[in-house]
């Protein structure tokens, strides 16, 4: 017994001690921002990392998106690879290689999902000086709320305390606010950045004006001028989750494949939908028959039904691709939905043991021979989205769009 009190004492020890270091190196970074939401943190903390590194700050930013990455000042990358599921102490090595790179900025996105982590993401380990909501959407239905206010409140458990507050949220712009005015925050909108196409015209890559707002407002904070703003938003370095077009030339036709697994939730999904589908007639297909390719982790069954819902309307797909671990559950949905088995393939990626990508591409070859396809890929990366990806990026060409 006198041992186990003994072991208590000294992690308790050695927790106040590392509390201590922790928050001297809070207080050694000039100024920390916070990126929290449902969908874009990621692109928001690159566009804002770059909006400060164009107003000459020195910046280290780091998001947990698809692929989680450290983007140190000179605008390098670097991977974050976990050994195990990931954990919110990650974000104390962040703060300590701020400290030691001299930031005068850190840009990093949130990684809390549950109520209890959110709380503490902020109050444990940030403070930040500016926290961005990009904004509210279904998803992590299990763990953040069972609607959409649940969800908002959830997120605004991270709020801090005597800071800023920004958000490109609309519908439930005025709970955030009311939260953030409770911690004596000073809260501001993007309702009133707009964007000219003059503007908008010089990037590379598909960009969510949303985020892009949250960039201007955060650059507002530190006095650096619009056109300096975008200036530093035109050289940013993409997500590897962002949105991406891939031409494959197969035998005596084309195939275009729209890799929008990143989006995740149905409502992300529709938005990315309606934008990618009003630039069909600019993609090099004729009279391309349009699949919808859907992948699902084993923890996301709450999406089925809603994904199903989005798959469905309007008649806007001709087919249906089916992979990863809910392929059954979705199949069965959709049957029920559209009253008809054709037109719904399973894609078994376990019965391709060698070789996948050359049995990919015989797949996809072997896919109704001699028309022209569009493949919208969409639902979760994780599992056989990410290979099917992969496949198309390796044999295939990316576009612009």
């Amino acid at each position: 017994m006198e041992i186990i009190v003994f072991l208590a004492l000294i992690i308790i020890i050695i927790g106040i001690f590392e509390r201590k270091a922790h928050n001297k190196n809070l207080n050694n970074i000039p100024s920390i921002i916070h990126v929290n939401g449902i969908r874009g943190k990621s692109s928001t903390t690159r566009l804002i990392a770059a909006v400060l590194r164009a107003g000459g700050l020195k910046v280290l930013a780091k998001t947990t998106g698809s692929a989680a990455r450290i983007i140190y000042p000179d605008q390098s990358e670097r991977e974050i690879i976990r050994h195990g599921p990931p954990s919110i102490s990650e974000q104390k090595k962040i703060v300590q290689l701020a400290v030691k790179e001299k930031v005068d900025v850190l840009v990093i996105e949130c990684m809390a999902v549950s109520p209890e982590i959110q709380w503490s993401s902020e109050n444990l380990f940030l403070n930040a000086d500016h926290m961005v909501i990009t904004n509210i959407r279904n998803d992590h239905l299990d763990k953040m709320g069972n609607n959409l206010r649940e969800i908002a409140e959830t997120i605004c458990l991270s709020l801090p305390y005597n800071s800023n507050v920004i958000s490109s949220e609309k519908n439930l712009s005025h709970l955030i606010k009311e939260k953030a005015k409770m911690r004596k925050n000073q809260y501001s909108n993007t309702d009133n950045i707009i964007f000219t196409k003059k503007e908008l015209q010089p990037f590379e890559k598909e960009v969510f004006t949303d985020n892009m707002a949250c960039a201007i407002k955060i650059a507002q904070h530190f006095k650096i001028d619009r056109k300096t703003a975008l200036k530093g938003m035109y050289s940013v370095t993409e997500d590897p989750g962002s949105l991406k077009y891939y031409f494959l030339k197969g035998k005596n036709r084309n195939i275009i494949f729209i890799n929008a697994f990143a989006a995740n939730d149905p409502e992300s999904t529709e938005i990315i939908w309606n934008r990618v589908s009003e630039n069909f007639d600019a993609l090099p297909v004729q009279n391309p028959r349009v699949y919808a390719l859907i992948n699902h982790r084993s923890d996301r069954a709450f999406r089925l039904k809603e994904f199903a819902e989005f798959l469905t309307k309007k008649n806007r797909f001709n087919a249906f691709l089916l992979s990863g671990a809910l392929k059954f559950r979705q199949q069965r949905l959709l049957q029920k939905r559209l009253k008809a088995k054709k037109n719904i393939l399973k894609l078994n990626l376990s019965i391709f043991v060698h070789n996948k990508f050359n049995k990919l591409s015989n797949y996809f070859n072997n896919l109704e021979k001699g028309k022209d396809l569009i493949i919208f890929g969409c639902g979760n990366i994780h599992g056989d989205a990410e290979i099917i990806s992969e496949f198309f990026a390796e044999s295939g060409v990316e576009i612009k769009c």
